[in-house]
């Protein structure tokens, strides 16, 4: 139940001072075990920042990725704009 408590504190995004202050840990690396995360938040937490790591790690990609966005943007803005 405790671990339970502290996970669902944790996946409703509540400061982690306040979770350790309401379960009375003495630090917060001691509350952090009990935090279970699921595959599904992990995949969440990476879809969020997929972009951002492109962009850091592998700039020639990120770029080119734009570039593609932007291309397929503009064909769909054509088609658009052409069946007006």
């Amino acid at each position: 139940m405790h671990r339970q408590l502290i996970s669902n504190l944790a996946n409703n995004a509540v400061n982690p001072r306040i979770i350790q202050k309401c379960v009375n840990h003495s630090s917060l690396n001691h509350k952090m075990r009990y935090i279970e995360v699921t595959d599904e938040q992990m995949m969440a937490a990476v879809e969020g920042i997929w972009w951002w790591l492109l962009a850091v790690k592998q700039p020639c990609l990120f770029v080119a990725w734009i570039s593609e966005m932007m291309a397929a943007f503009t064909a769909v803005n054509t088609v658009i704009m052409n069946a007006v």
